[in-house]
């Protein structure tokens, strides 16, 4: 520890995925590092991280946070030392969360292999982040969103579920014009009111698609109107 503490300040700051890794053994670390490693290959072939953050430890902090989703609920990703903390001699519920990781990432692939999913929104990592969450909500559920919008998914809606997505990246890139236009008016707080375009809550998700994209609250909403969407297209 003492090297990684000289290195981090006189060399290049250590990210925090470094320190955890020189800072903690335990169950948490394992899981966090053999899920990242299993599914780097896609992670860098969708563009989601780039080889030279996946050298700085990105892929077993991307898994880290999403493991912290499917054990608890969403929240920020400042809170993934707790889980390093609690899981450090527990295992308890891990295995089950390897379980519906692989599930999870199974059919996101096959919505979007790696070289379809490149060319939409959902390989920005905190879009991907909101993606993995929304499946897992339909999937599992996710306790803090919103009950009312899961629906039953499997490999048969595929095809539908692929154009309701395809339908919100989409319109993210529509929409991105008129989101610089209200924000810059007032600082973006008439995105989070303005009615007259009947598009808010669009322009709300792309707010929080840039604004504190890794709060509690930017991921709930984010997580949510996708969740919602694939609820009115689907299974409405």
């Amino acid at each position: 520890m003492d090297i990684f503490a000289r290195l981090n300040s006189y060399t290049v700051r250590l990210v925090d995925q470094e320190l955890f890794n020189a800072k903690y053994l335990g169950f948490y670390k394992k899981y966090a590092y053999d899920y990242g490693y299993k599914y780097v290959k896609y992670f860098i072939d969708s563009h989601i991280l780039s080889k030279l953050k996946v050298t700085r430890m990105a892929e077993a902090e991307l898994s880290s946070d999403l493991f912290m989703l499917l054990l608890d609920e969403i929240q920020s990703n400042k809170n993934i030392e707790n889980f390093y903390i609690k899981y450090e001699d527990n295992e308890d519920g891990l295995p089950m969360a390897g379980v519906k990781f692989d599930n999870v990432m199974s059919f996101i692939g096959e919505l979007y292999p790696s070289d379809k999913i490149i060319h939409t929104n959902w390989n920005r990592i905190h879009l991907f982040y909101s993606l993995f969450a929304a499946i897992s909500h339909m999937l599992y559920g996710v306790k803090n969103l919103n009950q009312s919008y899961r629906i039953d998914i499997s490999e048969k809606i595929i095809g539908k579920l692929r154009v309701c997505l395809d339908t919100i990246s989409s319109d993210f890139n529509e929409l991105s014009d008129k989101f610089d236009d209200l924000s810059s008016q007032d600082d973006g707080n008439s995105v989070l009111s303005d009615d007259s375009i009947g598009t808010a809550e669009m322009l709300k998700f792309i707010y929080y698609s840039r604004r504190g994209t890794t709060d509690a609250t930017a991921r709930i909403y984010r997580a949510n109107y996708i969740s919602k969407r694939i609820y009115n297209f689907i299974g409405k």
